[in-house]
C-alpha cells in the first residue's frame, strides 16, 4: 500500500505532502517500508509529492495486481512548489513517476522534470483552472474512449456559467503514459452545489458495469462534512449516482470530521474499504470498513495536542494506594500499596455479595509521584472530578484540606506548594459509615426501605489533571452560556479571578462561531481586576436564524471564551453550545401534553442507566462511557436518565453530539434534618448545575428520586438552580420523581403489571393530565428461565418471555398515544447493586 504523509500539524507549518510504502499479510496490520516519492529541491514539485499508483486490476474481486507498462510501474502524484497542506499556498498539478524496480520495496521513484498536467496548459478546461488534485491512472485494453490509458483525476474550478466554485471529475487520454489529452466532455462527473467537492474517483468493474467509488464534501443535504458514496456508468462517461445510504460516513471518534477518500477491494470474500479518517482535533489517518467484523485496530491516534493557552497535565497512571481502615475489618490496619491506574474504586466485588451492607466502607491512601517544569507567571490547579466521598490532599506535605467531594467535581489552588521537578501528590479517600451530611450515602446505611438507592464509590473514581493557566483566568465552569426561549438572544456570562498581585486591565472576549467556524458574533468588554478579585462579566447578542440543535441534526455552535492583555490572548476556554428551545406541558398549562423541541412535539423514548460496571463499581474509564453510550444509542433510545446520581462528565459531551435528550439528576430518597447536609446539599448542588448547565441536551434538573426532602428545602434548592440557570424559569423543569414536593413536576413511576396494576390500562393512564411522563417503567425476569407462548399473566412465572410480553406490551401502548404524552424512560439498562433494599420480589439478602 502507498499511502501520503504531510508533515505539517496545521495548513502552514509542514513542508507538503511526500508518499510512503507499507505492506501487510493480512490487509488490517501494517508495516511501514519507506518512502518512495520524496521532497526535492529547485524542481517544479519540490514540496508536493502525494502519489497514486497507476494501472491497477480493475476486476472487482480480482488481483488488483499493478500491472506494468515497457517494463515500468506508474504513478501519478499531486505536484507542486507551494509548501503547507495541498493548494493552500500555491496550486498543484499532475506528476508522473515511475520504476524499473521492485514496487515491493522502497525505493525512489524516478519522474519527469515537468507536470504531464497542469493548469497553465493551453488547452486547460474551466473546471481545473484553479487547481489539480488527486488521479488515478487505468488501462482500459478495450480503447472504450480512443485510447488505452485512462486518467480520472479531480480539480478546482468555476463554473463559466453560474460561476459556482467547487471540485470535480474529468478524464484524460494517453496513448503512451506520457502525452496526454483532454476529454472533450469534462468535467464527466460533478454535484453542482457551491462549495461541494466531488473527488478521488476509484474504479472498479463488476461484470458490465463500472463503479466509481468517490467521495464528497459539504453537499447541503448531508449533516456531516465529508463521505464516501459511489455511481455507476456502462461506458466510462456516464455516471449515475447512487441515492441510497452513503458507503462510509463519520461516525466514530476517529473520524468524526471527514471519512472520505476511498479505496475499496474485494479478497477472500471480505469487502475492504480503506478511507482518509480525521477527527475533530484534525488528526489524520487511515482507516477501513469491512463487510464482515474482522476484530479491532490496535492503532489509535496520540493524545491530540490541546489547542489553547493553558496546560493540561492528567495525573491517572501510577498511582500507589492501600487501605488504611475498613469497616468489614477490625481496627485500623496498614496493607501493601497496590499500583493502579484512575479511575478506581475499592468497593469493587462487595455490592454483589448480595449483603443488605455489604458495600466497603473506610479510608485508602493514595499517592502520585510526577515530575513538572514549573513557569513563572503562571498559576497551577489539581482538578479532581470524582473523590469518594471526603478528600484530603496533600501537595508536597502542604495541606490542603478535607473536601466534601463525591460526585462532583473539586478544584485547588496549588501553586505555592508545586515545586520545580519532583513533586508527591497525597490523596486521602474517606467513605465512612452512616454518613450524614451528604447528597450520595450508601443505600445500606439505613433501615428505611429505599433509602439513598445504590451504593457509592471508596477511591479516586474519575480523572485527575493538573492545569496551569495566567494569573489571571477564567474560573472552572465558568463560562455560562444560554438562549432565550425563541433562540433569538443568546447571552454570555463569564467568571474570571485575578490570581496575581497587581491590579490589572483586561479584554473579555467571547466570540461565537458556527460549526464551520463562521464567526456569528464577538462581544468584547474592558475589566479591571483587582489582587484576588472575581468578576463575572454579562453579555448578550442576538443571533439571527440559527441553526437549531435537535435530535435529528445536533448543531453545535462553538463559543471562545478569551482573556486579552494587551495584543496578547493569554487565557482561553472552549464551550460546545446548542442553540435550542423546549417546553413542557407543566409550564404552559394548556391542556397539550407534550413535549416540545424548536417546537417540534419529541416523545422521549428514554433510559435509566445507573453508572455501575461489575468489578469496578463507579470507576468507569472513558473508553467504558463511550462503549454504554452506544449500546444505548443501538438500543433506539433517544433520551437518558442518569440513575440517580451525578454520572461522568463525559456522557453529557456525548448526549450534546449525538442529540439525545438528558435527564440529568443530583440525588435519591435522602435527608438530614441538620445544618452540615443543608450546607452541603446546597453547596454541591450548586456544582452539580454549573458543571452540566451549558449543555443543550439537558432538558430536565432532577432535584431528587422518591424525594424525601422537605417542601421548603425543595423549594430553595429550585430556587437556587433557577438562579444560575435562567432557562429553568422558563423552558427547562425541575423535578422530583415518584414521590415528593417543591419542584415544577413530581414525575409519576407507572410499573404496571409489575407491582400490581393492570398493564393494558397503560395508554389510558399514562395520557392523563397527572402522568404524561413516565419516569421508570420495566419488568422482573429470572435470567435463562423460559415458559411457552401464551397471554401475558399478571401473576405469571417471572420468566424470560414473560418479561418481554411486559415491556412490549407497554412500549406499544406508550406508542399508540405519543400524541398526547411526554413520553417514558425503561428501567433499567444495566443491574447494579443496590444495598439495603429489601423485597419479597428480589434475589435473596441477609
Amino acid at each position: 500500500m502507498t499511502y501520503v504523509v504531510y508533515n505539517g500539524k496545521g495548513g502552514t507549518d509542514g513542508r507538503g505532502y511526500e508518499t510512503w510504502l507499507a505492506e501487510s499479510d493480512n490487509l488490517l496490520e501494517w508495516r511501514t517500508l519507506g518512502r518512495v516519492l520524496s521532497f526535492r529541491d529547485g524542481t517544479w514539485d519540490a514540496n508536493q509529492r502525494g502519489g497514486f499508483p497507476a494501472l491497477p486490476d480493475m476486476e472487482w474481486g480480482g488481483s488488483y495486481e499493478l500491472q506494468s507498462y515497457k517494463g515500468r510501474h506508474w504513478m501519478t502524484y499531486i505536484g507542486g512548489e507551494g509548501t503547507g497542506y495541498e493548494a493552500v499556498k500555491a496550486p498543484l498539478y499532475v506528476g508522473l513517476a515511475w520504476t524499473k524496480d521492485n514496487i515491493a520495496t522502497a525505493h525512489e521513484w524516478e519522474s519527469l522534470d515537468k507536470p504531464i498536467l497542469s493548469i497553465h496548459d493551453k488547452d486547460a478546461q474551466w473546471w481545473e483552472k484553479l487547481t489539480q488534485y488527486k488521479s488515478t491512472i487505468y488501462w482500459d485494453k478495450d480503447k472504450t474512449l480512443g485510447a488505452p490509458f485512462v486518467m480520472y483525476y479531480n480539480a478546482g474550478g468555476r463554473h463559466p456559467e453560474t460561476d459556482l466554485k467547487g471540485e470535480r471529475v474529468g478524464i484524460a487520454l494517453s496513448k503512451d503514459m506520457k502525452k496526454w489529452k483532454r476529454y472533450a466532455g469534462n468535467p464527466v462527473f460533478a454535484h453542482e452545489v457551491d462549495g461541494t467537492i466531488t473527488g478521488d474517483a476509484h474504479i472498479q468493474k463488476m461484470g458490465d458495469v463500472y463503479v466509481m467509488f468517490y467521495f464528497s464534501a459539504f453537499e447541503p443535504s448531508r449533516k456531516y462534512k465529508a463521505y464516501n458514496t459511489f455511481a455507476a456508468s456502462y461506458d466510462l462517461v456516464h455516471w449515475t449516482d447512487w441515492t441510497g445510504a452513503d458507503l462510509i460516513i463519520p461516525s466514530k471518534n476517529y473520524d468524526e470530521l471527514f471519512a472520505h477518500k476511498s479505496y475499496v477491494i474485494k479478497h477472500d470474500g471480505v469487502i475492504y474499504h480503506f478511507y482518509c479518517a480525521v477527527n475533530n482535533a484534525e488528526q489524520r489517518g487511515i482507516a477501513v470498513a469491512t463487510s464482515k467484523p474482522m476484530g479491532r485496530s490496535a492503532v489509535r491516534f496520540p493524545k491530540p495536542e490541546v489547542k489553547n493557552r493553558r496546560i493540561l497535565t492528567e495525573l491517572n497512571k501510577d498511582w500507589k494506594t492501600w487501605i488504611t481502615e475498613a469497616t468489614h475489618l477490625k481496627g485500623n490496619f496498614m496493607m501493601p500499596a497496590q499500583t493502579v491506574d484512575i479511575p478506581h474504586n475499592w468497593d469493587d466485588y462487595y455490592g454483589y455479595r448480595q449483603l443488605t451492607h455489604g458495600n466497603m466502607h473506610g479510608t485508602a491512601m493514595y499517592v502520585k509521584d510526577f515530575n513538572i517544569e514549573v513557569e513563572a507567571g503562571k498559576e497551577y490547579f489539581l482538578h479532581f472530578e470524582g473523590v469518594g466521598t471526603y478528600a484530603t490532599v496533600k501537595l508536597n506535605g502542604q495541606d490542603f484540606g478535607r473536601h466534601p467531594a463525591g460526585r462532583t467535581t473539586l478544584t485547588l489552588d496549588v501553586t505555592k506548594a508545586l515545586k520545580q521537578g519532583a513533586n508527591r501528590l497525597e490523596v486521602k479517600a474517606e467513605h465512612p459509615e452512616m454518613i450524614a451530611d451528604m447528597p450520595w450515602v450508601c443505600g445500606g446505611c439505613s433501615s428505611e426501605w429505599g433509602f439513598s438507592e445504590g451504593s457509592q464509590p471508596l477511591g479516586i473514581f474519575r480523572p485527575v489533571v493538573l492545569e496551569a493557566t495566567d494569573l489571571i483566568r477564567i474560573e472552572p465552569f465558568g463560562v455560562h452560556i444560554w438562549n432565550d426561549e425563541k433562540a433569538a438572544n443568546v447571552y454570555v456570562e463569564t467568571e474570571v479571578k485575578n490570581y496575581g498581585k497587581t491590579t490589572e486591565s483586561i479584554e473579555v472576549v467571547n466570540k461565537l462561531s458556527n460549526a464551520d467556524g463562521k464567526q456569528v458574533f464577538r462581544l468584547v468588554e474592558q475589566v479591571t481586576l483587582a489582587p484576588g478579585e472575581t468578576k463575572t462579566i454579562r453579555q448578550q447578542a442576538p443571533v439571527e436564524s440559527p441553526i437549531l440543535w435537535s435530535n435529528d441534526n445536533p448543531y453545535l455552535h462553538k463559543l471562545a471564551s478569551m482573556i486579552k492583555r494587551g495584543t496578547a490572548t493569554t487565557d482561553e476556554v472552549s464551550t460546545p453550545f446548542g442553540i435550542r428551545t423546549i417546553s413542557w406541558p407543566v409550564k404552559r398549562n394548556d391542556g397539550d401534553g407534550r413535549f416540545y423541541l424548536n417546537n417540534k412535539p419529541v416523545f422521549l423514548n428514554g433510559v435509566c442507566e445507573y453508572e455501575h460496571q461489575f468489578g469496578q463499581s463507579h470507576a468507569f474509564s472513558t473508553e467504558q462511557v463511550a462503549s454504554r453510550v452506544k449500546q444505548m444509542r443501538a438500543a433506539g433510545f433517544n433520551a437518558f436518565r442518569d440513575a440517580h446520581q451525578p454520572h461522568h462528565l463525559d456522557y453529557q459531551n456525548y448526549w450534546d453530539k449525538e442529540g439525545v435528550l438528558f435527564w440529568t439528576q443530583f440525588s435519591a430518597h435522602v435527608w438530614y434534618d441538620t445544618p452540615e447536609f443543608r450546607e452541603n446539599f446546597k453547596k454541591l448542588l450548586r456544582q452539580w448545575v454549573k458543571e452540566r448547565r451549558n449543555s443543550p441536551s439537558v432538558v430536565i434538573w432532577g432535584l431528587q428520586n422518591e424525594s424525601t426532602l422537605p417542601r421548603e428545602f425543595a423549594q430553595e434548592c429550585s430556587d437556587i438552580i433557577r438562579e444560575m440557570d435562567p432557562t429553568a424559569r422558563n423552558m427547562r423543569i425541575i423535578t422530583t420523581c415518584n414521590g415528593g414536593e417543591g419542584t415544577d413536576w413530581n414525575v409519576i413511576q407507572n410499573w404496571s403489571g409489575t407491582y400490581g396494576g393492570n398493564v393494558f390500562k397503560y395508554a389510558n393512564e399514562l395520557a392523563q393530565p397527572n402522568q404524561l411522563l413516565n419516569g421508570e417503567y420495566g419488568a422482573w425476569r429470572s435470567i435463562d428461565l423460559h415458559t411457552e407462548p401464551g397471554a401475558f399473566e399478571a401473576d405469571g412465572v417471572w420468566s424470560e418471555e414473560r418479561m418481554c410480553q411486559l415491556m412490549e406490551t407497554k412500549i406499544r401502548l406508550a406508542e399508540q398515544v405519543r400524541d398526547s404524552v411526554c413520553g417514558q424512560f425503561q428501567w433499567i439498562y444495566s443491574s447494579h447493586d443496590n444495598p439495603g433494599r429489601r423485597q419479597p420480589d428480589e434475589a435473596y439478602r441477609r
